[in-house]
């Protein structure tokens, strides 16, 4: 059973995650770690600070859900949305690689990284929704869907290069 876990973010995500972790009747976990967006990108912004708390921490899995969520806000303050998304999320990954590269990282996104290209997906009217027409798309998107060719939001173009700095750390440090 996992003891200690490391969920950064302060909102929906954290909070889905919280309630499934409970449910399942496991022990609170410890580390809960909520920021305001401020707070957020000087914290995710300082290897330091990411590479002294998962020190200190010492988790047995880190689940990284942190962002800065507003669309609006990306537009006026790019630079922050992009320290706090890409450069939080690398030296969340870093600290993690120099500390214990054994403990599982886990990474939560967005559909934002898939830009506008689901828009040319055919849907369908149900009783009680809008679904995707194509039975390949039954249960969402695939993590294989394209995301070039299409236009994202500058929010959602630092989740993209959040999630390939996630997968070439997996891939080149094995973790």
């Amino acid at each position: 059973m996992v003891d200690k876990w490391k969920v950064s973010s302060d909102g929906n995500i954290q909070d889905h995650f919280w309630k499934w972790f409970t449910y399942f009747g496991r022990t609170s976990p410890t580390g809960i770690c909520c920021f305001t967006f401020d707070t957020l990108v000087h914290c995710c912004t300082s290897l330091y600070l990411r590479r002294e708390f998962v020190k200190e921490l010492k988790p047995d899995a880190i689940i990284h859900t942190a962002a800065q969520p507003s669309h609006d806000l990306a537009a006026s303050r790019p630079f922050d949305d992009f320290d706090v998304n890409a450069v939080g999320t690398l030296n969340l990954l870093e600290a993690n690689r120099q500390v214990n590269p054994e403990v599982p990282f886990v990474h939560l996104s967005t559909n934002k990284v898939y830009g506008d290209a689901p828009n040319e997906l055919n849907l369908k009217e149900t009783e009680t929704r809008w679904d995707y027409a194509d039975p390949e798309y039954f249960n969402g998107i695939k993590e294989d869907f394209r995301i070039d060719r299409s236009k994202h939001s500058l929010f959602g173009a630092s989740k993209v290069a959040a999630d390939i700095m996630v997968q070439e750390y997996g891939r080149y440090f094995n973790m």
